[in-house]
């Protein structure tokens, strides 16, 4: 659903999260690209990131998405991070697991060991147990990066 209050105003988008038809349908985009700029250019930190429901998570993760994946001219027009420095040559793997769809929750788990290695520790351990409350299916997807390829090898899927 889409509102404009004064005519000539940019529409807003209230059911729209995809931050690449926000930009491309001209509709309101509250620019914070300058904290994820500061989130994204960090070296060798990890974050863990909760927010309420309904408070932008699906747009943030998008907006990362094209960020990495270069889409530099979504940027331009006055966007925070079209004046910091950042490499827009340089384009990053991007694993985009939409589950809106489904009723299902996905939880990520970094392991410094092999995807079949940290599959493996979460059966064993039984990691994924909190999670199922016996009424629905945890799948473990263990993925490596390969940095030669730049990309991802063959993940490890294990239905719990």
């Amino acid at each position: 659903m889409e509102f404009a209050i004064i005519r000539g105003m940019k529409p807003i988008a209230t059911a729209n999260y995809d931050f690449e038809k926000l930009i491309n349908d001209g509709c309101v985009y509250v620019d914070k690209t300058d904290m994820l700029w500061k989130l994204a250019a960090a070296k060798d930190a990890i974050y863990f990131i909760l927010r309420p429901r309904r408070f932008g998570k699906s747009l943030m993760l998008s907006t990362f998405k094209c960020l990495f994946q270069g889409k530099k001219k979504l940027f331009r027009g006055g966007l925070k991070i079209a004046k910091k420095k950042w490499n827009w040559a340089q384009t990053y793997p991007v694993i985009d697991l939409n589950m809106s769809d489904f009723d299902k929750a996905v939880y990520v788990f970094e392991f410094n060991k092999s995807a079949k290695a940290a599959v493996r520790q979460i059966r064993e351990k039984g990691y994924a147990d909190a999670y199922n409350g016996g009424r629905r299916r945890v799948t473990s997807i263990g993925i490596n990066f390969n940095s030669k390829k730049r990309n991802i090898d063959e993940p490890i899927i294990e239905v719990m």
